[in-house]
């Protein structure tokens, strides 16, 4: 993941903060961000294993948690209903 947090009003900052603590990703300031700068988290995240590894575990982790797997429910069957609005 490469996240820019736009607003501090709410937790994207910690958030961010949070995806780089745990090696899932990196961080950018999008005010002060460079086409190059994006380019170079890109090839970092791509070249670096550890990345797609840490979210497996992350995901695995969340797995086995019974709350993820009735939202996961939920969202399914949100998404397979036939919802007009």
């Amino acid at each position: 993941m490469i996240v820019y947090p736009l607003s501090s009003a709410i937790d994207q900052p910690g958030n961010a903060a949070r995806i780089e603590y745990h090696g899932m990703g990196l961080r950018g300031n999008i005010r002060k961000e460079t086409a190059a700068g994006i380019l170079q988290k890109t090839d970092s995240i791509i070249d670096d294993p550890v990345y797609k590894e840490r979210v497996i575990q992350m995901r695995d982790s969340y797995t086995g948690y019974e709350g993820a797997k009735m939202a996961s429910g939920i969202i399914k069957s949100y998404l397979n209903s036939d919802v007009t609005a």
